[in-house]
């Protein structure tokens, strides 16, 4: 039996809130994985030259020279303390992926932590990342498809609150921290 990587579910749920107006973009990681963000600066960027009240949240310890190549781009440091409040305030997040052998082999956490938050992701068409994201938001490859779907996502209310509602339902369904723990119990239990 395989048993997906999971989150603590309960302890993003007091943070659970609507973030459709905000029109946020998050990113959450590490300075192993910053340089992936290659992916998205120009479809960001043409996000946010049409819609100018679209904002860009790297949540990392740096964020290397992105907050310069990206337009509306800010570091939000990563403390244990506040990463769950600053997440909260995301609309979307994305988990763009180089497609090579380091990446292939990544959990897809970026995209479980912004769907225990109930956010509607974005995400790169590599690993276990099409699984993750089934129906919880849009897989993209090429620049076009994140403009896309960045805009979709940010614009369209009633495919958002669709994205949320397949969060609530199927994705917790499988994802969700006691979903999980119960699996592995009765394993443990046979």
């Amino acid at each position: 039996m395989v048993l997906p990587t999971v989150e603590n579910t309960l302890k993003y749920a007091p943070f659970w809130s609507n973030t459709f107006p905000d029109k946020s973009i998050y990113w959450i990681g590490s300075k192993s994985t910053i340089d992936n963000l290659e992916i998205v600066v120009n479809a960001i960027n043409s996000v946010v030259a049409r819609h100018p009240e679209v904002n860009f949240y790297i949540i990392s310890n740096e964020a290397a020279d992105f907050t310069k190549k990206i337009k509306n781009a800010h570091l939000v440091t990563w403390s244990q303390e506040s990463y769950l409040e600053e997440l909260a305030h995301c609309t979307v997040g994305i988990m763009p992926l180089k497609n090579n052998e380091y990446n292939r082999g990544k959990c897809g956490f970026k995209l479980i932590q912004y769907l225990n938050m109930k956010k509607p992701v974005i995400g790169s068409p590599v690993g276990v990342n099409s699984e993750i994201i089934g129906e919880n938001g849009i897989i993209a490859e090429t620049e076009k498809q994140w403009l896309q779907a960045l805009e979709r996502l940010l614009y369209d209310e009633t495919f958002y609150r669709e994205c949320v509602k397949h969060i609530e339902e199927d994705f917790f369904e499988k994802y969700h921290f006691k979903s999980v723990s119960d699996s592995l119990i009765e394993i443990l239990d046979l």
